[in-house]
């Protein structure tokens, strides 16, 4: 690599990292924030408690897709232009824009193969622009069931004028677009059986409800795993009677996976690792949390770019330093960083701008 290479690659880090300053990803919200946040009606007739979470796109099952279109100028008529291709929940997601008839246009797609057995995805997402102060901007918002059955992407050919995206969101000929996707329901995508049932009342003082599915629990033990549950049953929610409580927005799969860990079972694999980390820093269940880094450490397939991106988003410090640790090569650092997403935390940008400047010094 020449110093002129060298240079260059360093104002690319430089200029991305200041970009991320402008879009941090917001941190988890503590288990005491968590309960003064939560909004608590109570049924007197049936005894049951609903706990609903604030608005938040990301407080449940949910990511945000980012790119950054370069050389929008010589954008063409009537030709389709995608993101990177992105895993989430072990589902591959891109979206794409167009330019016609002098509007922007956009399309999400879920690129999740197309199998014999039936699957869907019912989702919420806003498309956002950013403007040249680096504020996200609402251009529009979108439901979607994307399904086994259903091929192609979806959103609006007419989005925007083009001539008013040009004045208010591309500077230096790019155009930084976010895809605020929202899960609100999965069925059918992990391919295992449930390896543990907990429908049977008889051993159980609780009932969680996620969706349309009861699941009699101890609250014990469940307390013993959990801050969060553990403040729940034994704090202000503490009930002498036995109290049904509804988890809003909580995916019913992903739920029986986290259970199932709990309860020993080998309920981890690519397929629920995420959805189950999710629930664990939710939840605050370090048990969980550990048992989901031990196998992304020792036996996940994925790739380090999204173990990194894991890493940061759950708090995953072993899992972070193995990935850090293994950058070997300038390459290495591309892999991760430039793939024109906003989305990693700049300590990290900041110190794999350290290391391929040591790379390149070794070199």
């Amino acid at each position: 690599m020449t110093d002129t290479d060298t240079e260059k690659f360093r104002s690319e880090l430089l200029e991305k990292i200041q970009s991320l300053e402008a879009k941090q990803n917001e941190n988890v919200e503590k288990i005491l924030g968590k309960l003064e946040s939560l909004e608590k009606t109570t049924d007197v007739n049936n005894n049951s408690i609903e706990l609903k979470k604030p608005e938040n796109n990301f407080s449940g099952k949910g990511f945000i897709l980012t790119h950054i279109f370069k050389n929008v100028s010589k954008i063409e008529e009537n030709k389709n232009y995608d993101s990177d291709t992105e895993e989430y929940f072990n589902v591959p997601w891109k979206f794409s824009i167009t330019k016609e008839d002098k509007r922007i246009g956009f399309l999400l797609f879920c690129e999740k193969p197309k199998i014999s057995e039936n699957w869907f995805i019912d989702t919420e997402y806003e498309l956002k622009f950013r403007n040249p102060s680096g504020r996200s901007v609402e251009i529009r918002k979108f439901e979607r069931r994307f399904e086994n059955s259903v091929d192609g992407g979806w959103g609006s050919k007419e989005c925007m004028e083009w001539d008013q995206l040009e004045k208010e969101f591309i500077f230096d000929d790019s155009l930084i677009v976010e895809v605020c996707v929202k899960i609100k329901k999965m069925e059918g995508t992990y391919q295992k059986t449930s390896k543990r049932c907990f429908s049977e009342p008889k051993f159980s003082d609780a009932v969680l409800i996620s969706g349309d599915q009861k699941f009699y629990v101890p609250k014990l033990f469940l307390a013993s795993q959990s801050t969060y549950f553990d403040a729940l049953f034994h704090g202000q929610f503490q009930e002498s009677k036995m109290t049904e409580i509804t988890l809003t927005d909580i995916d019913s799969d992903d739920f029986q996976n986290f259970l199932e860990l709990l309860h020993g079972e080998s309920a981890i694999d690519e397929d629920t690792v995420e959805g189950i980390l999710l629930l664990a820093d939710m939840y605050d269940s370090k048990t969980a949390t550990e048992r989901c880094e031990d196998f992304l450490l020792n036996f996940s397939k994925k790739t380090m770019k999204k173990k990194l991106e894991m890493s940061t988003r759950y708090n995953l410090e072993k899992l972070k330093k193995n990935c850090m640790d293994s950058v070997k090569t300038v390459n290495d650092v591309k892999a991760v960083l430039f793939s024109d997403r906003l989305q990693i935390d700049p300590e990290i940008v900041a110190a794999l701008l350290d290391k391929c400047l040591l790379i390149n010094g070794a070199v």
